[in-house]
């Protein structure tokens, strides 16, 4: 390999199996489409749902995720067959690029969280397309200044123990003050419902149900980030920072922990689709699923509402058999539920 775009250490890559580049080209498949139907979405916005000011951020850490499954992960399969230092140098600068940008957005969620619930009524003020839009281009600059520390020359461990503090300690931490923040004022919100007249309270309290609901959609993709980036972090930091650790195993386990690491940039629009009505809308009708959805569901309510009129006519029947003269049944109404047991088994 060439020295001129080593990073940290000569071989700190090195060429992995055939089997994991083709996980890593699935992911990066599956990274590309999630991403680039949430970027759709929000451009087409067939209901006008997405187009709010806080979903910019939404947007852009799409936006962040798809430079993951768009350059980087590709570049990671390329190396299979051409293990040029470039190709694995180019690679990193973007996966930075990608992971700080897509954190620095949650962290940035997680603050505009706290004031939906601590200033409900400043938060349109505060949080207006103005202060977003500065706040992103902010976000970009940040991330692009780790890899362009890397393009200057700065390779050494120092810049690992750097880009771990302020590229992913602060922001963690930034994000778990906020939270702590939210549910301590939504626990408060909670207390003062029980003061309040009941139509004041009722309003409230819908509204708060509201804020719960986005609050822990957050929490749910920080959560699933971080559960996905720890591993890969822990063992690159070992490889990086202890010469003893640098074997063919550590190497393996972070082939492994990679591959969740590129799976957490797709992750993110499927737990859109799941707790977000507005996005889940969105997300079908993009896809042309809406018809086909509706026909599923219309079948499968006729369906139901037959098997249940048929079991009503069966219980009707045991009844009346039950009641007869004398508790004997009669001949025709053991062949009626006959009958209908055999349609029964025939739906």
């Amino acid at each position: 390999m060439s020295s001129s775009y080593t990073v940290f250490f000569d071989k700190y890559w090195v060429n992995t199996s055939l089997t994991v580049m083709i996980v890593y080209a699935i992911v990066s498949s599956f990274t590309v489409f999630a991403n680039l139907l949430l970027c759709v979405a929000f451009y087409k916005d067939p209901f006008g749902e997405l187009r709010t000011v806080q979903n910019y951020y939404i947007l852009n850490l799409g936006i962040a995720d798809l430079i993951m499954g768009v350059i980087s992960e590709p570049l990671m399969v390329v190396t299979y067959w051409n293990s040029h230092s470039l190709i694995y140098f180019i690679h990193y600068l973007f996966a930075i690029i990608s992971a700080s940008c897509s954190l620095l957005n949650i962290t940035a969620l997680s603050i505009i969280r706290y004031f939906a619930v601590k200033q409900p009524f400043q938060t349109q003020s505060i949080v207006n397309k103005r202060n977003v839009l500065i706040s992103i281009g902010v976000m970009w600059v940040t991330a692009i200044h780790y890899p362009m520390l890397l393009v200057l020359g700065w390779r050494e461990k120092a810049f690992q123990l750097y880009l771990y503090v302020c590229g992913c300690i602060i922001p963690t931490i930034v994000f778990l003050v906020a939270y702590f923040l939210v549910y301590r004022t939504l626990h408060r919100h909670t207390i003062s419902l029980k003061h309040l007249e009941q139509g004041k309270s009722l309003a409230l309290s819908n509204a708060l149900r509201t804020e719960r609901a986005a609050t822990r959609t957050v929490l749910l993709v920080l959560v699933v980030f971080l559960s996905l980036w720890i591993p890969f972090l822990i063992i690159d930091f070992a490889v990086v920072q202890c010469p003893n650790c640098r074997t063919a195993k550590f190497h393996l386990a972070r082939d492994i922990t990679l591959s969740l690491v590129y799976f957490s940039s797709g992750i993110n629009p499927l737990i859109y689709a799941w707790r977000v009505k507005t996005f889940r809308r969105a997300f079908i009708r993009v896809l042309g699923l809406q018809k086909p959805i509706e026909r599923s569901v219309c079948f499968w309510k006729r369906i139901s509402t037959s098997e249940a009129s048929l079991r009503f006519r069966v219980d009707s029947s045991d009844k009346k058999s039950r009641t007869t003269d004398l508790g004997v049944k009669s001949e025709s109404d053991d062949v009626s539920v006959g009958r209908v047991n055999e349609a029964l088994e025939l739906s």
